[in-house]
């Protein structure tokens, strides 16, 4: 699952999880520092190493492995999270085709938080987030003011190989036109 690049940095800063030395800082160090952090791997520490601005670049290397593999694995697809907010039933029809399975006739939505990690809302709060832009306000230092540096720092060839599975959802752009 890939997410609008912008949103995604600032769910990261809300929940780093292994890049916590990473998301807690301000935005200014955010978008000046390296990103280095540490996880295990089959019990061997491992450090990743991402050049200024660090958690941007986290971001396109992430979606480069994803769209690596899915270009090796004949049966992996990326799914946008904002294509899944917004139009479940889509991407369920999506998944199933994708898979050769039958589309089930009743898709149940999932209103309340999926996760307890974090600081979840449930989908209508994402819905109106994703549709209204308005992870651009969250946090008390909202990061409204980095978006052209965040814009400039997106590898956006990247971006335009990622399927779109719902028109009705705002490009990954649109935050820096």
């Amino acid at each position: 699952m890939v997410r609008n690049p912008i949103s995604h940095l600032v769910s990261w800063k809300k929940a780093g999880y292994e890049m916590v030395n990473c998301t807690k800082q301000s935005w200014e160090s955010i978008m000046s520092s390296d990103c280095s952090f540490g996880r295990p791997i089959r019990h061997h520490p491992v450090t990743f190493h991402f050049k200024a601005p660090g958690l941007v670049n986290v971001w396109n290397v992430y979606v480069k492995g994803y769209l690596e593999l899915a270009k090796r694995h004949e049966n992996f697809l990326i799914v946008r999270y904002e294509d899944l907010v917004v139009d479940p039933d889509a991407v369920v029809r999506a998944l199933a085709q994708f898979e050769g399975v039958k589309v089930p006739e009743h898709i149940e939505h999932v209103g309340p938080p999926a996760k307890k990690c974090g600081s979840p809302e449930g989908r209508s709060a994402a819905l109106q987030k994703i549709l209204q832009h308005e992870y651009l306000f969250e946090e008390t230092e909202p990061v409204k003011d980095y978006v052209p540096q965040i814009c400039a720092s997106v590898d956006w060839s990247l971006v335009e190989r990622l399927p779109k599975l719902v028109e009705d959802v705002p490009s990954y752009n649109s935050d820096c036109l």
